[in-house]
């Protein structure tokens, strides 16, 4: 997700490449989602399913996927879930055991179908243990390419995932007057390693100096994001440890569509001018945590 600076932030002149950003994990998702139906079909019947996810509950991009995954496989398969925790545990002796943990869980349950989601499990379950098995696998959350994993092996499938950068930075120059300096902010994973030398060859290729900052906690984030405010745009991927930083929007545009519009750009919630105090802190509360709701706004 890219910002620019808010005193250029215009939502009708930016829709466009926001909502390429906000729809493209839903789009992915979906057709992944399609190819493990298709490829259900094809083998007739699944009566178990397993779902592995290299991280845990409670981060934000893994609980979407799960989400996707058991509105697509529950009530038609018996359902197991696995959670490799790799986030919070980067120590690559433990993801060789959590790897182990999972072949273990495979070979004594035997599920018909295993579905996988981001690099760690497509790392160190598939290429670790299942290379042309017999049981198959389906891959998502992977990005760019698939090749330090060996794929494609006989029993595996599954959607690579590539983020337009190009475009993006095209729409950044054409709208952002002042475009010469930005920053990338993301969380601390291999994931978010890997987009970020894709976003540095391309910002080099057109002459944008990329700074950069991963980070391991939204305690974290928040100071990169602070920090951020003198750069001229800003590209923000998922934060650190599941934990989303609200963003709220205060515009003078009081026109029908406005709240609709600051939701495509990546705002969370939106104020329009005058408001009061009170209204201020009624949208605050709606979105701090609980710990911090009783706090006197003055």
């Amino acid at each position: 997700m890219m910002y620019m600076k808010r005193s250029q932030f215009r939502p009708e002149q930016n829709e466009e490449a926001r909502h390429t950003l906000r729809s493209s994990f839903s789009a992915r998702l979906l057709l992944v989602l399609l190819l493990l139906g298709m490829f259900l079909h094809q083998t007739v019947l699944a009566e178990k399913c397993l779902y592995i996810s290299s991280y845990h509950k409670g981060y934000a991009w893994s609980d979407g996927v799960e989400r996707g995954v058991r509105s697509v496989l529950e009530g038609k398969c018996e359902f197991k879930q696995f959670d490799m925790d790799t986030k919070r545990n980067k120590d690559l002796e433990y993801k060789k055991a959590k790897g182990l943990e999972a072949k273990n869980l495979i070979d004594s349950w035997q599920p018909d179908v295993v579905i996988t989601a981001d690099d760690n499990a497509a790392k160190f379950v598939i290429q670790a243990h299942y290379k042309d098995h017999t049981i198959p696998f389906v891959f998502c959350g992977v990005n760019w390419t698939v090749k330090e994993y060996g794929f494609p092996y006989s029993n595996v499938t599954g959607m690579v995932e590539i983020a337009p950068i190009p475009p993006l930075l095209d729409k950044v120059i054409a709208l952002q007057e002042s475009h010469e300096r930005a920053i990338y902010i993301g969380a601390n994973t291999l994931t978010e390693t890997k987009n970020l030398a894709r976003f540095q060859k391309a910002t080099e290729r057109v002459g944008i100096q990329l700074d950069s900052r991963l980070v391991n906690t939204a305690e974290e984030w928040l100071v990169a994001y602070r920090d951020a405010q003198k750069y001229d745009f800003i590209i923000r991927n998922r934060e650190s440890d599941g934990i989303h930083i609200p963003i709220i929007a205060l515009t003078a545009d009081v026109q029908k569509g406005v709240q609709e519009q600051c939701s495509i750009a990546g705002m969370d919630d939106y104020l329009s001018k005058p408001f009061s105090q009170n209204d201020l802190q009624a949208v605050m509360k709606t979105w701090l945590p609980e710990k911090d709701k009783e706090i006197d706004f003055v």
